[in-house]
């Protein structure tokens, strides 16, 4: 049978979004995901967001530049990076949901690092497919890391990690 295309409700700030067990509600002004309920539990404590910051490694520490590449990233305010929303876009297409946010992050929004651009698919039975365009707007940036983090809801501390074998991973 043909799965339903999802339902948007368009509420002050908020889209809510329903389609099959799972329930959405995104901050319109905010531009972030900051509901996602499948089978009345919450999955999120933290919507996905952008993310140009790891750990530093040794090699991070050590003298590429004067002090380390941590020192770098930090001049860029990568270790602590602000958003700014520019524009936020809900439409319905061919059946599913096309959320798109399209922000400026940097040490303050106004000396801006990267701009991105986020899009939600969502279908009708809740399955989401998250894609990030990212630009930089400085040169010789050399970030550690560009991604998407985002915050399990409590009752997923204990996970398994099928990831790339017994090797070092990054």
């Amino acid at each position: 049978s043909a799965t339903a295309s999802p339902v948007i409700t368009m509420n002050g700030e908020y889209a809510e979004i329903c389609a099959g067990d799972v329930r959405m509600k995104f901050h319109l002004r905010k531009g972030i995901l900051t509901s996602y309920i499948m089978k009345d539990r919450e999955l999120f404590a933290e919507g996905p967001c952008f993310n140009a910051w790891r750990a530093p490694t040794d090699n991070d520490l050590a003298p590429l530049h004067e002090d380390g590449m941590i020192h770098t990233w930090k001049k860029f305010g990568l270790d602590n990076m602000q958003e700014k929303v520019m524009a936020v876009s809900v439409e319905e297409k061919e059946g599913k949901v096309l959320l798109t946010v399209e922000s400026v992050h940097g040490k303050h929004s106004i000396y801006a690092s990267y701009k991105t651009k986020m899009t939600y698919l969502i279908d009708g039975n809740g399955s989401m497919k998250i894609t990030l365009h990212v630009v930089p707007l400085k040169e010789n940036m050399h970030p550690p890391r560009i991604g998407i983090k985002m915050k399990l809801a409590k009752g997923y501390e204990t996970l398994k990690w099928y990831g790339n074998g017994k090797h070092q991973t990054y």
